[in-house]
């Protein structure tokens, strides 16, 4: 039986870095009747990106970006009765007569393209930088857009920020979102013994996603050298928030510019920690730089999203953001 959860569905607006006209849609779908075969699309190695189950609904493109790691093994936790804490271990993809290739989904994001809007429902964690940076692998695999050139996932402003931003320019930009991190080493708790005592398990992990990535393009290796540990278990979560000012005593429009790009380079990271400070206009934040919504969707007994119900309500949401100019057309 299916039940009714709400998720956060955010909007972006496509572009081209060179300013050319983009129909997002069209330039998809034909990438995807090119490729044929779903494994001609895949991004990565080891670990790889695809966009999957493609199809049309109220005339969006609509599909799965999933990403798995080849032979990846799911983790999971036991109670140990013994030591009253909890073990880990790991499981396979459950057997089949080997007719079909099987993965574990590590991230799972729900899109939906009408011409150059697109909308996304993310299921399991997948940050907007990752699709940004498949479809741009896509779409120049199919030479769907020029080597040079560059798809830009862009948040929409409200339309009083955008008047606004017609009035001031930008003065300073602060980012900033929470650490993502990713494991790179499990060890076991070893259980006690005659001989020694418990010895508590761990895991090593590094950063990653986008605020690891503007570190590291500002320090280098930052964390090369520092192996970072954590209790299994534990959940601990990490802020990292980047001001940038322009400090110039005079002023000039090609620094204004310069700063009206750095609000752009802002649009990965997280609605409640970005700050647009504008030269004598206030600040823009929240809703005022980012266009996203709660739909409340049904979810079935798997656990996945009932697709139908989420594309109605997509596609709905979109005819009326448009006709009340919450989004352009």
């Amino acid at each position: 039986m299916a039940v009714e959860r709400a998720r956060a569905m955010h909007y972006k607006r496509a572009m081209l870095l060179s300013g050319a006209p983009l129909d997002l849609q069209t330039m998809v779908a034909d990438a995807i009747r090119d490729s044929q075969n779903v494994e001609a699309r895949e991004e990565g190695e080891n670990v790889r990106r695809v966009l999957s189950g493609v199809g049309s609904t109220n005339g969006m493109l609509t599909a799965k970006f999933m990403q798995f790691t080849v032979g990846q093994k799911a983790h999971f936790l036991e109670k140990d009765s013994s030591t009253g804490d909890y073990k880990l271990d790991t499981t396979g993809v459950p057997d089949n007569d080997g007719s079909a290739r099987r993965e574990f989904v590590e991230s799972l994001t729900f899109l939906a393209i009408s011409s150059s809007h697109l909308m996304f429902v993310a299921a399991l964690h997948f940050g907007s930088k990752a699709l940004e940076e498949h479809l741009n692998w896509l779409l120049k695999k199919f030479s769907k857009i020029a080597t040079d050139d560059y798809v830009i996932l862009a948040d929409q402003q409200s339309a009083s920020a955008e008047q606004r931003l017609a009035k001031h320019p930008v003065d300073s930009v602060t980012i900033g979102a929470e650490l993502e991190f990713e494991v790179v080493e499990h060890v076991k708790t070893q259980r006690r013994t005659k001989e020694r005592e418990t010895v508590p398990g761990y895991k090593s992990v590094r950063p990653v996603g986008p605020v690891a990535d503007m570190l590291g393009s500002l320090v280098g290796d930052w964390f090369g050298d520092v192996p970072l540990t954590k209790a299994l278990g534990k959940d601990e979560r990490i802020k990292a928030t980047l001001k940038l000012n322009y400090s110039n005593r005079r002023k000039s429009d090609e620094g204004f510019e310069m700063m009206q790009k750095l609000a752009v380079a802002g649009r990965h990271f997280d609605v409640d920690d970005t700050r647009v400070h504008l030269h004598k206009g206030g600040t823009l934040r929240g809703t005022d730089l980012k266009v996203q919504t709660t739909l409340t969707v049904k979810v079935l007994e798997s656990g996945l999203i009932d697709e139908f119900d989420l594309w109605g309500k997509v596609h709905s949401w979109l005819r009326h953001a448009i006709a009340t100019s919450i989004v352009p057309q």
